[in-house]
């Protein structure tokens, strides 16, 4: 009795095996394909788990705002400068 419950055992626990998935499924894909979207347009990026489904929330510091909205700026008074102004005394 007991060899039949180990043959048993044996046989299940390799047919389990022989049929578990390792490879990469579709949702894990496109849930790469979000983070690495997300990742280029924020800072850093979460993820929270709300009745059963994930949601990414997107974080952006004040700080990158601030250094774009300068380098702006900079631009503008690069090109301020290049433009000669013509001497009123003609």
């Amino acid at each position: 009795m007991n060899q039949k419950k180990l043959v048993n055992l044996v046989i299940l626990s390799l047919l389990v095996i022989s049929c578990a998935s390792t490879g990469e499924s579709s949702l894990e894909k496109e849930r790469k394909a979000k983070l690495a979207k997300l990742r280029a347009e924020c800072d850093f990026v979460t993820t929270d788990y709300v009745q059963g489904q994930e949601i990414f929330i997107c974080h952006k510091s004040s700080a990158t705002r601030i250094k774009k909205k300068n380098d702006d700026l900079v631009v503008d008074e690069v090109q301020e400068k290049e433009i000669p102004e013509k001497p009123s005394n003609e």
